[in-house]
C-alpha cells in the first residue's frame, strides 16, 4: 500500500509499503489506519497512514504466528523534569561543540589544501614562465651568435684601417 502522512490522499507521499510487511496499526481514522513500520535492521521507524481496504480486500492482516497482543497506546505528555531538561540541554551544548570543533577542523583542513594547491599552481606557473624564458633566451642568444658571425664577417670585408689612413693622407697632399 501506499503510506500517506496525513488520513488524505491529497497529503504527502511517503512512501510505498511492501506485501508481507510488519506494521503495527496504532489508530484508525474513517477507512485509514495510521501505522508504524519499524526500519530494516536499525532503531528509527516510520510512521503514517495507509488505506485500510484496497481492491483485494483489507490491506491489515494479522500475523497468526504473532503471539503478542498490544494493547491500545495513548501517547501522553512525558514525564519531564528540571534535571533531564538540564540534561537533553547539556548533550545539545556537547554536541554543539562537537560539531563546531568539526568545522574548524574542516576549515583548517580546507585551508591547508588551498593554500597547497595555490603552492602547486603557483610552481607550475613559475616552472612554465621559467621554460617560457628559457626557450627565448636560447633564441636571443641564437640570434645574438649569427649576429656577431654576420658583424665579423663585414669587418673582415672593410678595408683596415692602415688602408684608411693612407687613403684620407692622399686627400690632404
Amino acid at each position: 500500500g501506499v503510506l500517506y502522512e496525513a488520513p488524505s490522499k491529497a497529503s504527502n507521499l511517503i512512501g510505498e509499503v511492501a506485501m508481507g510487511r510488519k506494521v503495527f496499526p496504532i489508530k484508525s481514522h474513517g477507512d485509514w489506519v495510521e501505522v508504524v513500520i519499524p526500519r530494516d535492521g536499525g532503531s528509527s521507524t516510520l510512521s503514517g497512514w495507509l488505506i485500510a481496504e484496497g481492491r483485494e480486500g483489507s490491506v491489515l492482516r494479522k500475523d497468526p504466528q504473532e503471539s503478542v497482543r498490544f494493547a491500545k497506546f495513548r501517547a501522553g505528555p512525558a514525564a519531564t523534569t528540571q534535571d533531564s531538561l538540564n540534561e537533553k540541554w547539556g548533550r545539545v551544548r556537547t554536541s554543539n561543540a562537537d560539531l563546531k570543533h568539526g568545522l574548524v577542523n574542516f576549515q583548517e583542513t580546507m585551508r591547508r589544501r588551498y593554500i597547497s594547491s595555490v603552492g602547486r599552481v603557483e610552481g607550475q606557473v613559475g616552472r612554465a614562465a621559467i621554460n617560457g624564458a628559457k626557450h627565448v633566451m636560447g633564441g636571443v642568444k641564437q640570434d645574438m651568435q649569427k649576429l656577431g658571425r654576420t658583424i665579423k664577417q663585414e669587418l673582415h670585408s672593410l678595408p683596415k684601417p692602415k688602408a684608411i689612413v693612407k687613403e684620407v693622407a692622399k686627400a690632404f697632399k
